[in-house]
């Protein structure tokens, strides 16, 4: 038997109206492989002109600034995390994509990033920003399916510090939520 206090009366869904009222958006399945500040904008403005509210706006993959692994760059799983800037796609950086989101959608709030937990798919650049200023160690792992690797990632002395200034740099440029995976 159900419990009375999980059933609904779906005539009176005001209790839903902060939920309905609003929408979040994934750039994901829309823009993945075309991932532009040009392109994020214009999917916006197209849900605006049709009454859609965004209240939520996650960049997913492919806005970050990417190079080779040891495992190479051919494939976007091999890739490493170069840097905490946005890469050419975006040349008013992330602070000047949230400030145009915002101005021009008074119900977005909340804009945020999708990251690799260990930085990308195939961690962390041999070479590049990140690698020059953090220290790192290669440590014996898996990508893509299981195949061995040497993966490079922040020493775990110098992890907090890599979290607290990469995290402080996009809530500088309006990042406010990140969504990770593994």
């Amino acid at each position: 038997m159900i419990n009375q206090g999980f059933k609904s009366d779906f005539t009176n869904t005001s209790h839903l109206a902060p939920l309905v009222d609003y929408l979040g958006f994934c750039t994901w399945n829309a823009l993945e492989p075309e991932l532009t500040s040009e392109n994020v904008l214009e999917a916006v403005q197209i849900l605006r002109k049709y009454g859609v509210k965004i209240s939520t706006l996650l960049i997913d993959d492919n806005w970050q600034t990417l190079g080779g692994t040891a495992m190479g760059d051919g494939h976007h799983d091999y890739r490493g995390f170069a840097d905490f800037k946005a890469n050419e796609g975006f040349p008013s950086g992330f602070k000047g994509l949230t400030s145009s989101v915002k101005a021009d959608n008074p119900f977005t709030t909340d804009m945020g990033v999708w990251h690799g937990l260990m930085g990308y798919w195939g961690t962390l650049e041999k070479e590049g920003w990140v690698v020059d200023n953090y220290e790192t160690v290669d440590v014996d792992g898996k990508m893509y399916y299981a195949v061995p690797a040497k993966l490079k990632s922040i020493s775990a002395s110098d992890l907090n510090r890599f979290c607290d200034e990469f995290y402080a740099y996009l809530s500088f440029c309006g990042i406010s939520f990140v969504k990770t995976d593994v």
